[in-house]
């Protein structure tokens, strides 16, 4: 019995993924991923050691916490050590909210580099045996002790905006046009290209991407292959998910959604 319970090595160094209704965390060792952005604000985290970043083919940059805003361009060497990145959707909160996360931080070619209290959060969620069990309630807590520590983390979606948004989390593929968001937002087409990329950062047509992948994301947590995910999330195919996916991440699929770890009942029931 206390042997079935024992988290191994092996068993903890397998990528975690959690995508929850307003953030998404990934963690696992990485190496380098190519120049990449993302269509959301990211919390980047040396789990144990700094890693390297470069934004723009600029100067590399070590740091234990980096702070991305959506659409930056950058590349990453984090050594084949664990690393947590966790992305804030608009619904989850501001990037002022993932800014709080840190302690002194600097500005360095457009993003946010530091220390802070998330590191320890995350480290401790990276090896808890129930991570995929606490992942929403610890990343929850996360963010709330950032709202405490940045009060202008309040600032919050305008609601054409916002309505579009909950659309595209209640159907995450491209069948919502940017005509018709328009049409839901109550503005014309230029405006609310114009107020959608002013208010999340990245263009409509990339952020509505960004909710397929998500979508295909989940579907591996739960136990799907990646061809499988591909067309449960909209896509054509599979290479037209790893097309996308190495677009938004800056490498493959195959190289975080393979041997995740998976939901295992009987070893959150043995912790509790």
């Amino acid at each position: 019995m206390y042997e079935s319970a024992v988290f191994s090595a092996e068993r903890r160094d397998r990528p975690l993924w959690h995508v929850g209704e307003g953030a998404m965390l990934f963690a696992g060792c990485l190496d380098y991923h190519k120049p990449h952005d993302h269509a959301v604000p990211l919390l980047l985290a040396g789990l144990y050691e700094p890693f390297l970043i470069r934004v723009a083919g600029g100067v590399w940059r070590r740091t234990k916490l980096a702070v991305i805003p959506a659409g930056q361009r950058y590349e990453l060497e984090a050594g084949g050590l664990p690393i947590a990145v966790l992305y804030l959707e608009p619904e989850g909160g501001s990037l002022l909210k993932l800014e709080g996360l840190l302690g002194d931080a600097q500005l360095a070619d457009g993003i946010l580099l530091g220390e802070g209290f998330a590191v320890a959060a995350l480290r401790q969620l990276y090896e808890d045996p129930r991570a995929i069990c606490r992942a929403g309630d610890v990343l929850e807590g996360l963010i709330s002790e950032a709202r405490q520590v940045d009060t202008k983390a309040s600032v919050s979606v305008d609601r054409r905006v916002a309505a579009v948004l909950s659309q595209l989390s209640a159907e995450p593929d491209e069948a919502l046009s940017s005509q018709v968001a328009a049409g839901m937002a109550g503005v014309s087409l230029s405006h609310f290209q114009h107020l959608f990329q002013q208010q999340i950062g990245v263009s409509f047509s990339r952020y509505r991407g960004w909710r397929r992948l998500r979508a295909a994301i989940r579907e591996v947590t739960v136990g799907a292959n990646l061809t499988g995910a591909a067309h449960a999330a909209g896509f054509y195919d599979q290479a037209h998910f790893t097309r996308q996916f190495s677009r938004s991440f800056g490498a493959a699929p195959s190289r975080t959604l393979s041997n995740i770890r998976l939901c295992e009942a009987e070893v959150c029931a043995a912790f509790e």
